[in-house]
């Protein structure tokens, strides 16, 4: 987050809260939390650290992606990663029933709360039903990763991934980017772990693990992008694991080139870029391949 964020602790009288997104904001948006009254009376929402959490992390989401939420399967994405964040948040302070998410707000007479755990796979992904009940899948599946990987590396690996969240994304796709991300950050240090937790979930099958996606191999494997880097300060580091000659050039959202360097070598590349907020394309070309990356600052 690059903004103080506005936030209502008491902003209607409704066992509900949310993060409103601002229009022409450039990401900001504000927090607003429901709270008890006589003709509504549940727990105030503000009071639970899970419902302060997941609405931040909502934040987060459209922060980095400059207002890419729509689209059913992408709010679902988006409804799991934030249960998940609330999850995360509350075993670092204590695992007592850290799967039941919003354990003070929910699970109780006046609402059965959220899970991080579940049954469910991808295909009991379906339309029909709500993006909270679709955002489970992904919430266990998070949940999942960070009980076997830990919570540092696994909150890393999801946010960078974000970045590359777009609207109307299927629902499938966060897990794709989800192990993409890791072999950009890791090198595949957790790659059959997640793997492995994605195939029990259906997202992915063994051929899918062994082979990867597209960017993960040959050439586009030995490219890693700073995406953080480039969000907070248009600056575009760029490490290369292997020889790279070739170009590298910068366009905006339109397709107009803003930036372009030969690099003849294979050692790491940095330029500060001069560009507005916006979203931005990095292609890199040997003369035998196009590799291009989604930047957003």
């Amino acid at each position: 987050m690059n903004y103080q964020i506005r936030v209502k602790p008491r902003a209607f009288a409704d066992d509900n809260s949310n993060f409103l997104r601002s229009i022409n904001s450039e990401g900001e948006g504000v927090l607003s939390f429901g709270n008890s009254s006589k003709t509504r009376p549940h727990v105030d929402d503000a009071e639970d650290a899970d419902v302060l959490i997941h609405e931040y992390a909502h934040a987060i989401s459209y922060n980095v992606n400059l207002n890419e939420l729509d689209g059913a399967g992408r709010r679902a994405i988006d409804e799991g990663l934030c249960d998940y964040f609330a999850a995360s948040h509350s075993k670092s302070l204590n695992d007592f029933r850290y799967k039941y998410v919003y354990s003070w707000d929910g699970h109780n007479p006046f609402w059965e709360g959220r899970f991080c755990f579940t049954d469910k796979t991808y295909n009991d992904y379906s339309a029909n039903k709500t993006i909270y009940q679709n955002g489970e899948i992904y919430a266990s599946v998070f949940t999942d990763v960070h009980d076997a990987i830990g919570r540092e590396v696994t909150d890393k690996i999801l946010i960078s991934s974000m970045f590359e969240y777009a609207d109307k994304m299927p629902f499938k796709s966060a897990a794709e980017l989800f192990i993409k991300a890791e072999l950009e950050l890791y090198k595949g240090q957790y790659h059959d772990t997640i793997c492995s937790i994605l195939r029990s979930y259906e997202f992915v099958n063994e051929e899918f693990c062994k082979t990867g996606i597209n960017g993960t191999d040959g050439f586009e494997k030995n490219i890693v992008v700073d995406k953080v880097l480039f969000a907070n300060s248009s600056s575009l580091s760029v490490k290369f694991n292997s020889s790279f000659t070739g170009n590298i050039n910068i366009l905006d959202a339109s397709g107009k080139l803003l930036y372009a360097e030969n690099v003849r070598s294979a050692d790491n590349f940095y330029t500060p870029i001069n560009c507005r907020k916006g979203v931005y394309l990095v292609v890199f070309n040997d003369g035998w391949n196009l590799y291009t990356e989604k930047l957003i600052r």
